[in-house]
């Protein structure tokens, strides 16, 4: 029901913001997107993984970095040794000094 709901329209979010923002067609409103289906779907790694880099990659300020280590530690909480994560997340403290 409600939660399959939830999941189907969370990876919608995610392929849709994914590909505006690999597509450079409009990366802010993909960020929003993919920001939207790491709310709806709080659990799923991947989506937040794949925002926590984006907002790394294309929004150099402190407030958005500080946002982006956010997604990531959640990542690295779930997923203790995911060294995808655990780099990302040494590449954002790096860039916050």
């Amino acid at each position: 029901g409600y939660q399959l709901e939830n999941e189907v329209i969370g990876n919608i979010e995610f392929r849709l913001g994914w590909s505006l923002v690999r597509s450079k067609r409009d990366i802010a409103r993909g960020i929003s997107i993919l920001t939207h289906a790491a709310e709806g779907l709080p659990d799923n790694t991947e989506i937040l993984l794949k925002l926590a880099g984006v907002i790394y990659q294309e929004t150099p300020k402190e407030e958005e970095l500080k946002s982006a280590l956010k997604f990531v530690k959640r990542v690295v909480e779930k997923e203790k040794k995911n060294a995808d994560a655990l780099f990302l997340m040494g590449k954002i403290f790096l860039k916050l000094g």
